[in-house]
């Protein structure tokens, strides 16, 4: 088709929008509801998933774990022994396989009680050590100077002690196993691993320097796993899963006891859910409802513009013009009727969501919503939705006359 051609229809499309005035108003008024209740419906739910994702980014998990105890370690001893008897009644061509799989349990545990026992030593000798200097700062004889001397030495000693950990080990073993169960469960990510001696570290940072802080050591805190759920939605089945995990303690989040702080979040997102689950559904009805409507009324304008035409069509049916000819001009005019539905609609989608659905969202207290800049893509929707639903209003009432 020539650029003329073109141009031709272009023209004969405005021409007859703006003759059929009262019929173009009345498709373009339609359209513009139907396109704001569209708008709306995609503003309301981008401001919910918005809530539910600064939600789920504030639920911080944490689960604790106990970890390794000098009765754990006897536990271990005993079980070597148990285990160096089980060896001595084995066969060594007939049980190979139990016997590897007792030495390399009895490796692992060496592994353990080997490191305790060195950590076990350095503390005593730690201890043995902060017991003299003591004993030395509280007799009569020492100066001041010296006692300043023996209060850094023994806050050294405390530093050196926090710094050790006699059941390293015994610790990471336990936290392999439960970080290997952890990456199973898909629905948590950001896993991060703290120590006791990192909990004490933080603890000092956050309270600063206190008396409680100068006597606490790091056995005071338990090894923990930090992570945050993805989709809260899924909650009870992530926390089935992870209950799952025997050597799991118990559960905190964002710094409040027990399970309740994230029940409640998942509370909340579930009655923001439903809400908007049925606000999108009485939105579909209502958008259906607004383009039937103004398909029907588009089809009405365009259809009394053919039948004003309909001689002409005719006449140009016999000179050999093709069918897609002929529509064009009434498929542009469907579309510029969707055009102006469009660019109204985005104008008006801008005030009502400024003046009213902000306000409302802000209200609720429980998020900033989200401005309008942060819905570009409407303007795309709004234009693509009104020219599709003109050019779809515009089929129907030409082919009548095409069957010549």
């Amino acid at each position: 088709m020539s650029l003329d051609s073109l141009w031709f229809a272009v023209k004969s499309a405005f021409r007859s929008v703006f003759k059929n005035a009262i019929l173009s108003i009345a498709s373009i008024t339609v359209l513009t509801v139907c396109l704001l209740a569209l708008g709306s419906t995609l503003l309301v739910v981008g401001n919910v998933n918005e809530f539910i994702s600064a939600i789920g980014d504030k639920n911080q998990i944490v689960i604790y774990f106990d970890g390794a105890t000098v009765d754990y370690i006897d536990g271990l001893r005993k079980e070597k022994s148990d285990l160096d008897d089980e060896l001595e009644k084995l066969d060594k061509d007939s049980d190979s396989a139990r016997i590897t799989e007792i030495n390399n349990r009895m490796t692992e545990i060496d592994k353990v009680v080997t490191s305790y026992d060195d950590a076990a030593s350095k503390i005593t000798a730690l201890n043995n050590e902060k017991a003299t200097l003591l004993e030395e700062r509280d007799s009569g004889d020492t100066t001041s100077g010296r006692k300043t001397e023996i209060e850094t030495r023994i806050n050294q000693i405390n530093d050196e002690k926090n710094n050790i950990d006699v059941f390293n080990v015994a610790n990471r073993q336990k936290k392999d196993r439960i970080e290997v169960q952890l990456q199973k469960i898909k629905n948590i990510e950001g896993i991060i691993y703290e120590t006791p001696q990192q909990a004490l570290a933080k603890y000092e940072e956050m309270m600063g320097s206190t008396d409680l802080t100068k006597y606490l050591e790091s056995d005071t805190f338990r090894p923990s796993f930090n992570f945050r759920i993805i989709d809260l939605t899924k909650y009870d089945q992530t926390i089935y899963e992870l209950n799952k995990i025997d050597e799991i303690g118990y559960f905190n989040s964002s710094g409040q006891a027990g399970e309740r702080a994230i029940r409640s979040s998942k509370d909340t997102i579930d009655r923001v859910v439903k809400i908007s689950d049925v606000l999108s559904f009485l939105s579909v009805w209502v958008i259906a409802l607004f383009m039937i409507v103004s398909i029907f009324i588009i089809m009405n304008a365009v259809k009394l513009s053919v039948f004003s035409r309909r001689t002409e069509i005719s006449i140009m049916k016999y000179v050999g013009a093709t069918d897609f000819y002929i529509q064009l001009p009434y498929f542009i005019e469907g579309m510029i009727i969707g055009l102006f539905a469009g660019l109204i609609g985005f104008v008006l989608q801008i005030l009502v969501y400024n003046a009213v659905l902000y306000p409302i969202l802000a209200d609720l207290g429980l998020f900033t919503p989200l401005s309008m800049s942060s819905f570009g893509y409407i303007f795309w929707v709004f234009i693509a939705a009104g020219m599709f639903v003109g050019m779809i209003g515009s089929v129907g009432p030409v082919k009548k006359y095409l069957k010549v």
